[in-house]
């Protein structure tokens, strides 16, 4: 993992063990690998919904048990994890469980419990777990394993569900991803897909609304009717949260910036609307001019959470509204409140953002997307992806296995290959354009970042560095960074197999100049 993420190898191993353990760790312990005759067997990738794939995991557990094994599950946040334990809990194995919210007592007991077992366990926990393993578990589970959440944002920048694959083959212990939809590289690598139902259903699995022919532009006649005329419980998700995502001024056509950082604000309505910075959290007066040209002309765009309730409420929707964003609930006291309302009300309706779909408790009979073209407009190769997740994780959430899709691009493939239920299919066409396109995971990139506030300063140390790395790989740019004017960045193009066994002359050059970039291998955004 050092050599490829080139990170240093003892911040890697840090990060799979709790603080409060390295503190005081227990005496030095071998890590013995039992004998098999499978050598670094390939992982299972479970395909299904949510609670299909706790279904199968209890299946897992129920027969480890039977044969005296001991298993391992990891959880990409506190939400899932919680979730599967309470799930698993009626099963005989007691399980042992660790996060980094336990208090140091708490964490004493569990590492204390899996470092000393004898007899078949169960551990479910973050990966935070990883380096207290025995080396004879023999089966590892990676819930999600295609999470953004096993992404590490600072240093080390690696994917711990990576690590903690290798670490399954190391020790020859059966290995499962679960996931709601296969990823890119699972096509391109043509690997075995297990799936838990049926992949087509009798039934279309949704409806896509054309909002170019509706009169609102932000509820459809279609969903307003259905939260009308059918009262159960209903999940309405959009993704981004406040009242306007944007503020554009009529006059220069700019966007209304922050004055501190100049990251674009959006508006937010807690009984006083103020305009917001996502960035520094800046709050600033709904007064103010434009930061170009000191106009008033000022225009709010975009349907985010709070928009979303008001105008529910402006057409006549008497039921209860909540909204669950990480705004309006900050904090775990606040959205376990707005989940135990929501969960008891007969005919609640949730608007929600990404966070939503990450709370397992939080279903509903009926569900739809209320917008989400804005992710098609960013610059993103995996943005696809994204927008497919997102629909199957809704989809997977509501009992009536229907959803309303109200978007402006309704001719877009990945639409209709879903109504068809052809995702398979829409994905290997994404495999298929990448492949040509020479993008991940076909290459592997890795990007380089420069920092420095004085423009010919930094204009010579990119063209420097660009020249000591040109002909080391396939393909080698370098750009500025999108509404930074303080950074550029480089970006490598190298094939994979290449960066692991054969490219040392770059990996040193890399590591040679470490004071002056940051370098990212994999990265999740490239802007």
């Amino acid at each position: 993992m050092a050599n490829y993420y080139q990170e240093p190898a003892g911040q890697i191993i840090k990060i799979f063990f709790p603080t409060s353990f390295l503190a005081s760790p227990p005496a030095t312990r071998e890590l013995e690998i039992p004998p098999q005759e499978l050598q670094r067997p390939r992982p299972d990738i479970v395909l299904g919904s949510f609670a299909e794939r706790i279904e199968h995991y209890s299946i897992i557990v129920r027969e480890a048990y039977a044969k005296k094994q001991s298993i391992v599950i990891f959880a990409p946040t506190l939400a899932v994890l919680e979730y599967i334990a309470s799930s698993l809990a009626h099963l005989p194995l007691n399980p042992i469980i660790l996060h980094g919210s336990l208090t140091p007592k708490q964490t004493r007991i569990a590492c204390g419990r899996i470092i000393s077992k004898t007899s078949p366990s169960l551990v479910i926990s973050s990966t935070l777990a990883l380096g207290l393993l025995s080396g004879y578990e023999s089966i590892v589970i990676i819930e999600d394993s295609d999470s953004n959440h096993y992404i590490r944002q600072e240093h080390p920048r690696i994917n711990t569900a990576k690590a903690t694959i290798l670490f399954a083959q190391h020790i020859r212990a059966k290995c499962i991803e679960g996931k709601t939809l296969p990823s890119i590289r699972d096509l391109n690598e043509e690997r075995q897909l297990h799936y838990l139902s049926s992949r087509v259903k009798q039934r279309a699995p949704g409806a896509i609304i054309d909002m170019r022919q509706q009169k609102n532009p932000i509820i459809s006649d279609d969903l307003l009717a259905l939260l009308k005329e059918h009262t159960e419980r209903a999940l309405l998700f959009t993704t981004r949260k406040g009242f306007y995502t944007f503020i554009i001024c009529s006059d220069c056509g700019k966007l209304l910036g922050c004055p501190a950082c100049n990251m674009p604000l959006v508006m937010r309505d807690s009984g006083k609307r103020m305009y917001n910075c996502r960035k520094c959290e800046r709050e600033l007066p709904p007064e103010i001019p434009c930061s170009t040209c000191n106009g008033w002309n000022l225009r709010g765009y975009g349907i985010g959470t709070q928009r979303v309730l008001q105008e529910l409420k402006t057409l006549g929707v008497t039921r209860p509204l909540w909204i669950y964003d990480d705004t309006v609930a900050p904090n775990k006291t606040i959205k376990e409140k707005i989940i135990a309302q929501f969960l008891t009300s007969p005919n609640g309706i949730l608007i929600g953002t990404d966070a939503m779909l990450e709370e397992p408790r939080l279903t509903a009979c009926h569900g739809a997307i209320v917008n989400l073209d804005n992710l098609f407009s960013i610059p993103d190769f995996r943005i696809n992806e994204r927008v497919l997740s997102i629909i199957l994780k809704l989809h997977g959430k509501v009992s009536d296995a229907f959803i309303f899709i109200q978007t402006r691009f309704s001719q877009h493939q990945l639409f209709d290959h879903f109504i068809r239920q052809d995702i398979k299919g829409f994905l290997r066409v994404e495999c298929a354009e990448r492949k040509q396109a020479d993008l991940p995971p076909s290459i592997l990139f890795i990007k380089a970042t420069i920092r420095d506030t004085q423009q010919d300063r930094r204009a010579a140390k990119v063209k420097g560095l660009t020249d000591l790395v040109t002909g080391l790989a396939e393909y080698v740019s370098n750009y500025p960074a999108f509404n930074d004017d303080t950074r550029h960045h480089i970006l490598i193009s190298i094939n994979e197999q290449n960066w692991i066994k054969n490219a040392e002359n770059l990996k040193e050059i890399l590591s040679a100049h470490k004071d002056q970039w940051d370098i990212v291998v994999e990265p999740e955004n490239i802007l």
